[in-house]
């Protein structure tokens, strides 16, 4: 059957360093794929395993080092790499200033060279400020990226909550990704914004991400909320939390723990999960233009999958040891724990807990969560404190923030690996007019 996206997914300045404690990683700075068949037919002594550089970023340590497109690397400090994953995850114990011995095939000849690793590149935008720092964690450091406008004094901050999964939110400069051009036009509007990164992804030090329950995920948002104290620029009283998807799931629990003035929840639910993994199976099978009969069969295996998992408690391992057949409804992109949290989360109970003014926002065009999700959270809320809670609509806007005539093309787009670019523009205004209004309120009842 077609692997479906069932949970939540997967945007003068000087780069000004405080000072971090956090060293930076490395950038070594190629892209691989796997070594394919005609080119093991050519090379008969290449060994099993390695990747293929198929790109040399401009300016990285690769380049430096001299590698080119078309070598294969069969070696990190010699241990073998079995795929670009294993290579990238070899890479990425490295910090800026290591030496990494790469040993390679260039046209069918063996070779041997150092790369001295370069530093991660800093964003440098024009027109304002991006601050690294760190905050620790569990008795860890995690990477934090503040941007904030040139002037001096106390800022309005944006917390941002991301999406479900394993990934860093430290960009690239010209790398264009919908989380850094919403961002970005916040500052631009007068904000100050943070991004925490998730523990082991980026520089940041801990135990790996795709350990973490969803408990672990929020207590490092916490501890990094406990410590905006210290950076001089933030005002304290003006914090607005921006939640994305699954962040937007965070969000009433992070709210619940620490003082904020506003929640921003963009593509997100206000179910629970249980019944959003079976709601969102279904219109994902019936945008993939599946049979009645074989939906009513993906259900019930869905159903049976969850159950083992989510209420009686099961491993994904002790499951399939008796229902091989539920493999394709256990893939996660996070640790079952993390899922198990969700289905044991009232999250109803956190929307309702909330006492701030919040803003719903949802993508015509999103086809992993749906309107109704939004309004039900949004009726929850203004139930017991009327008017806290608006929802909005932005036309044409899918979970990725891409601008796309409806679900179905941003479905077809994703399955066949061709996911829209066109940043939907139409939600900044949405989210930045309605952050101003509520920095207008506060003031006013200050």
């Amino acid at each position: 059957m077609q692997k479906l996206v069932v949970v939540f997914l997967l945007l003068l300045s000087v780069s000004v360093q405080a000072q971090d404690k956090l060293p930076r990683r490395g950038f070594f700075g190629v892209q691989t794929q796997a070594v394919s068949d005609s080119i093991r037919a050519q090379w008969k002594n290449l060994p099993e395993g390695g990747v293929s550089i198929v790109s040399v970023v401009a300016g990285s340590s690769a380049e430096a080092a001299e590698l080119k497109v078309g070598d294969v690397i069969t070696a990190v400090n010699g241990k073998g790499i079995a795929d670009p994953s294993a290579f990238s995850s070899a890479l990425s114990r490295y910090k800026s200033g290591d030496a990494v011995a790469i040993e390679l095939f260039r046209d069918g000849q063996a070779l041997e060279t150092q790369v001295a690793l370069k530093e991660f590149p800093r964003e440098k935008p024009d027109d304002f400020d991006v601050i690294y720092d760190s905050v620790p964690v569990d008795g860890a450091l995690r990477r934090v990226i503040f941007t904030k406008p040139h002037q001096g004094g106390k800022l309005p901050l944006i917390f941002f909550l991301g999406g479900i999964g394993c990934y860093s939110l430290d960009l690239m400069p010209e790398q264009d990704h919908p989380y850094k051009t919403l961002l970005y036009a916040m500052t631009r509007a007068g904000f100050a914004t943070l991004r925490v990164e998730k523990t082991g992804m980026g520089d940041s030090q801990g135990p790996p991400c795709a350990e973490q329950n969803f408990h672990d995920e929020v207590r490092g948002y916490v501890a990094a909320f406990r410590e905006l104290p210290r950076f001089d620029f933030v005002d304290t009283s003006r914090i607005i939390l921006l939640g994305h998807s699954m962040g937007g799931v965070v969000a009433p629990v992070l709210a619940n723990q620490v003082p904020v003035q506003g929640i921003v929840a963009i593509a997100t639910s206000g179910i629970w999960w249980v019944e959003y993994e079976l709601i969102n199976q279904r219109r994902q099978l019936l945008l993939a233009g599946t049979t009645p009969d074989s939906i009513e069969i993906a259900a019930r295996e869905k159903e049976l999958a969850m159950h083992l998992l989510l209420i009686e408690k099961k491993t994904p391992d002790e499951i399939l040891k008796d229902h091989p057949e539920l493999s394709d409804e256990l893939q996660y992109p996070t640790h079952y724990t993390f899922i198990q949290d969700l289905a044991d989360l009232n999250l109803g109970r956190e929307w309702m807990n909330v006492t701030c003014k919040t803003l719903f926002v949802y993508g015509g065009a999103d086809f992993v969560t749906d309107r109704g999700e939004h309004l039900y959270a949004v009726n929850l809320m203004n139930n017991l404190h009327p008017g806290i809670a608006r929802f909005v609509e932005v036309p044409n806007m899918d979970h990725f923030f891409t601008r796309i005539e409806s679900q179905r093309a941003s479905f077809d787009n994703l399955i066949a690996g061709r996911p829209n670019r066109e940043f939907s523009q139409e939600v900044i205004p949405v989210v930045g007019g309605w952050c101003v209004d509520l920095l207008r309120e506060l003031n006013s009842s200050r």
